[in-house]
């Protein structure tokens, strides 16, 4: 019981955590939408643009695993659909339940 209580603790502290740095992304990237460039960073580069394309990666690598993770269990569930009618089918014409006799 103690276990899987840590358990889902530990789960929703990780979702929360993931729902968190989400939102403090996107609200990075919508107020520093339109920064004053500043060229002081390395190699005069403005860390600021740095931070909003790390933060747009970010969302671009979630976004593609999500459509990844959303057709692997299409696919799945389309595979156990079709297995389940097989099984059905292959069930309801066995000699079993036709109760065939098989005498020589």
């Amino acid at each position: 019981m103690q276990k899987s209580l840590g358990r889902r603790l530990l789960a929703l502290l990780l979702c929360v955590a993931f729902l968190a740095v989400s939102a403090f992304s996107a609200g990075f990237i919508v107020s520093h939408a339109e920064h004053i460039h500043d060229t002081h960073g390395v190699a005069g580069s403005c860390m600021t643009c740095a931070h909003i394309v790390a933060a747009g990666q970010v969302f671009r690598q979630i976004a593609t695993l999500a459509a990844i993770v959303a057709v692997l269990l299409g696919g799945l569930f389309l595979l156990l659909f079709c297995v389940h009618f097989t099984c059905a089918y292959a069930r309801f014409t066995s000699p079993v339940y036709l109760k065939v006799r098989m005498n020589n």
